[in-house]
């Protein structure tokens, strides 16, 4: 086994401390540790994990909607109530930078959803780092005066944007450009105790787990960043905020959920980030099995 594959399994055993040790005892015995991209637990079902884009069935276990609440508790250490924000929005936070996606019966104040009650299926979905799966993308990411372009990264879910963004964070952070992350799920940096658990390079700075709009204005008035990055654009205010940014010079690295341009003026907000033409460059990520390739579809000349 070589470093990145211990790295892999690592990560793999770390993501999985959260469920219960019946269900731990099952996944850490499969040889598929290393590639495995999530566990899908389900109330009455077996589990399932995923690679190469497909759910596998693991052995005869029967996952009880006891075990699915025990999971939940474990990863909120036995304090559900302390994530009542990262629930509403359907997951919670684990240490590491993996996240456990949370299905039930919403609970809705106010015609929005604040929490879930009655789980029926949980997602745990591992972060994993690839050094380096950003190098084809940097030689189109700066002008010629050296200074870098802005960024898009478009995706369906599950297609490894988040890991592209962060490998692009690092190399430019590298190259000793100042860089600026609004982590609000912190699941780019994975911070513990003050230290990036993956590594974004020697020249970044990251303000984790507060709202990316207002953690990018809070970057641009404190840091002085050459390039504010953050992950995955979802509301007007993000998009209010990368559009200051933008105006103030700062070049922004960013994601959000679209097939290609077409799927993404098709939504209404991103309609709208297209006419404020703040990216110089578009990319999508395309995955065939357990390949990602990356796609320039706008820009990078």
């Amino acid at each position: 086994m070589n470093m990145k594959e211990s790295n892999k399994t690592k990560r793999f055993i770390q993501a999985c401390d959260c469920l219960t040790p019946q269900i731990q005892n099952i996944l850490l015995h499969i040889n598929e540790s290393e590639i495995c991209e999530e566990i899908r637990l389900r109330a009455g079902q077996h589990i399932h994990a995923v690679w190469n884009d497909t759910e596998h069935e693991l052995g005869s276990y029967f996952i009880t909607q006891n075990s699915l609440q025990e999971i939940l508790s474990r990863a909120a250490r036995y304090s559900v109530h302390s994530y009542s924000e990262s629930l509403a929005q359907g997951f919670l936070p684990l240490n590491g930078g993996h996240r456990l996606g949370v299905c039930g019966t919403a609970i809705i104040n106010n015609g929005k959803i604040s929490g879930i009650r009655t789980i029926s299926s949980l997602n745990l979905r591992i972060a994993q780092e690839y050094i380096g799966c950003a190098d084809s993308l940097i030689p189109h990411i700066f002008f010629k005066n050296g200074r870098p372009k802005s960024v898009l990264i478009l995706s369906p879910p599950a297609y490894g944007k988040t890991t592209i963004l962060r490998d692009l964070i690092r190399q430019v952070s590298m190259k000793g450009i100042r860089i600026s992350v609004a982590d609000e799920r912190g699941e780019l940096a994975a911070m513990h105790q003050g230290i990036a658990q993956f590594d974004l390079g020697t020249h970044t700075d990251i303000i984790e787990q507060a709202p990316k709009a207002q953690a990018v204005l809070l970057l641009l008035k404190t840091m002085s960043p050459k390039i504010i990055a953050l992950d995955e654009i979802t509301s007007p205010n993000d998009l209010q905020a990368i559009n200051y940014a933008g105006n103030c010079g700062v070049s922004i690295f960013a994601s959000a959920h679209a097939i290609d341009i077409e799927d993404l003026k098709s939504r209404p907000l991103y309609k709208e980030m297209m006419k404020l033409n703040i990216f110089d460059i578009i990319v999508s990520l395309e995955k065939l099995e357990n390949i990602r390739k990356i796609n320039i579809i706008q820009g990078g000349i």
